[in-house]
């Protein structure tokens, strides 16, 4: 798996972006978006974890990530919010996946980047699919080439 600058790197976040973590935790990426963006939407489906979340979002003094709690089915991120959205090693976790990419996608805006990396090879299709959109494809196809062994 590359690490969190590599990864955040090959975005090219803009401090106007608005991101999407999806699987956000207790905010391994989300914290550090939130350096780089100007609004980051962190979603889980488990509560316990966004707990953990608006603590560390608190202690760190940050304003602009906002915990989302999702469905299994939905991320319940706002229509064309989103710049990009993030989906690192939880993929594979989504039981109806076509159906979540699709909400997913309502939540880019026009031209928005989806860049995804995951550990397992019938995830990787899955993003190897859904990444061919994105701005940052180019340095992020190798990056996820080499994750997914394609």
């Amino acid at each position: 798996m590359a690490t969190p600058d590599v990864v955040l790197a090959a975005l090219g976040i803009a401090p106007t972006s608005v991101v999407c973590d999806v699987g956000a935790g207790t905010g391994y990426f989300a914290l550090r978006l939130a350096k780089l963006a100007a609004q980051v939407y962190a979603v889980d489906v488990e509560p316990q974890l966004l707990v953990l979340l608006r603590d560390r979002v608190a202690s760190a003094g940050l304003q602009n990530v906002t915990p989302v709690l999702g469905l299994p089915h939905d991320p319940l991120v706002p229509a064309a919010a989103c710049d990009f959205v993030l989906v690192v090693n939880v993929f594979h976790h989504v039981p109806e996946k076509a159906a979540y990419l699709r909400r997913l996608q309502a939540a880019l805006r026009p031209g928005a980047g989806w860049p995804s990396s995951t550990s397992t090879s019938a995830s990787c299709r899955w993003v190897r699919l859904w990444t061919t959109s994105s701005p940052a494809r180019t340095a992020w196809s190798r990056s996820a080439r080499r994750d997914c062994r394609w």
